[in-house]
Parts: C-alpha cells; sequence; structure tokens
C-alpha cells in the first residue's frame, strides 16, 4: 500500500492514507476503523521486514486494499516442473572456413604462370588495363587452361593443345599488346619482347573478339616461365 512501508514513520503513513481514503470516498466510520488498524500493521511490518506494493488498480468497493508481497532478494524462484522446462539447445556446427576445403584443393592443385613485363612498355599496357595482376596463364587440375590478358581472355581444355613451341626475341611493333597475326590468324598477347610461347590447338579457339566467329589456331603469350609452361602443356599434347 502506498501510505504503509516500514521505513516510513506512522504518522507520515496515516496522512498518506486518508489522502488515499479521500479519493475512494471513504466515510468518518470506516476511517476510525482504519486508523484503530494502522499502529498494528505498522508494528507487523516493522517487525517482519515485508514490503507492500499498491495494486495496479483501485479497488472496486469497500475499503479493503489487496495486498501483494515482494520476494525478497535472497529467495530465489521455484524451479519450473521437468515437463515445461525447455529441451537443451542442441551445439552449433561451425562454420566452415574460408576458403572452403573444395577451393582450397583446386587451388592448391593449379599452377599460375604470370607474364613478363619489360618496364618500357608498362605505362602502355596499363592503360587498357594489362597489368601484373590481370595477365597470367593457369592450367588447373580439371584440365582447363584459361589464359587472361587485362580484358581479354581465352579458355580451352588441355586435352585441346597440340603442341608448343617457345619464340623470342620479338620485334616490339609484333608482339606487345593484343594482335592478331594476318599470315593463320593466330593471337598474340605480349608484355615483353624476351622470350614467348607459342601453344598451338586442335580445335580453333575465341580470344580477341567477343562471341565465337573469330577463333584462333594458336596463341603466342609472354610468360615469365616459358619452359616450365612448355613442360606442363606438353604432356597434354597428342
Amino acid at each position: 500500500m502506498a501510505g504503509m512501508r516500514a521505513d516510513r514513520p506512522a504518522g507520515e503513513s496515516a496522512r498518506r492514507l486518508r489522502t488515499l481514503a479521500d479519493g475512494h470516498g471513504v466515510s468518518e466510520a470506516e476511517r476510525s476503523a482504519l486508523a484503530a488498524m494502522l499502529p498494528r500493521r505498522t508494528a507487523a511490518m516493522v517487525e517482519y521486514g515485508h514490503c507492500w506494493t499498491e495494486p495496479a488498480r483501485p479497488p472496486a468497493f469497500g475499503v479493503s486494499v489487496a495486498r501483494h508481497r515482494v520476494r525478497p532478494p535472497h529467495e530465489t524462484a521455484d524451479p519450473a516442473p521437468a515437463d515445461r522446462q525447455a529441451p537443451p539447445r542442441a551445439p552449433r556446427a561451425a562454420a566452415p572456413r574460408w576458403p572452403h576445403p573444395v577451393s582450397q584443393r583446386r587451388y592448391a592443385m593449379s599452377r599460375r604462370f604470370p607474364f613478363r613485363f619489360d618496364p618500357a612498355f608498362r605505362p602502355v599496357l596499363a592503360l587498357v588495363g594489362i597489368r601484373p595482376g590481370t595477365a597470367w596463364v593457369e592450367v588447373d587440375d580439371d584440365g582447363r587452361l584459361l589464359v587472361r590478358f587485362g580484358p581479354w581472355r581465352l579458355t580451352t581444355t588441355r586435352e585441346n593443345v597440340t603442341g608448343v613451341e617457345r619464340g623470342g626475341p620479338y620485334r616490339w611493333w609484333r608482339v606487345i599488346g593484343a594482335h592478331l597475326s594476318l599470315a593463320d590468324a593466330g593471337a598474340t598477347f605480349g608484355s615483353s619482347t624476351s622470350a614467348g610461347l607459342c601453344v598451338r590447338f586442335r580445335t580453333p579457339v575465341p580470344a580477341l573478339a567477343p562471341g565465337r566467329w573469330l577463333r584462333h589456331p594458336a596463341v603466342t603469350i609472354t610468360v615469365a616461365d616459358p619452359d616450365g609452361l612448355a613442360g606442363l602443356l606438353g604432356g597434354a599434347s597428342r
């Protein structure tokens, strides 16, 4: 109750209770009964240390006020019955770490050969998006040959390779950049004049132009390790 608290003097509690009674229209006779009952309840609250709270809604009739006992901190709530307790949650499976095991295995079994870049031609090639990070040749374990040279790409299978031939040195106007040979329609991806590798295909593949109307029977690539790429592709030649 708002007027009765163990830590409040009886006189102040009586004044608060009187104000509460006025708000609920309590008669004079009922007020006398409340005044006689107040000292006993106050003493009981001080002796037992109980706390009382006012109900959320006023009483519907009379002066009876419901009492709600606040559980002291040292008392714990009763445990819920076994049939109402939530079942233990199963441990969550750990998320796979990146890279995925399959992707990691494929990356470990593939081999990438970067292009060799002559310092004199690096600025010009960079204008069209050809840089060391965008120029490489990759041979993966699935039997694919992938060539990227800036915005140009060539993809075929290792079984389609019929032979490899090392070449160089070259004249710069014939090899630097992406070229189409007018003699045999072969493609050239060049970033260096030192050395390169010519890879021939059984079935011509597209590379320089979008679509499949322009196909090339061979491609010349100036990788940094032409001998290593030749040895890897030589075993796939037929």
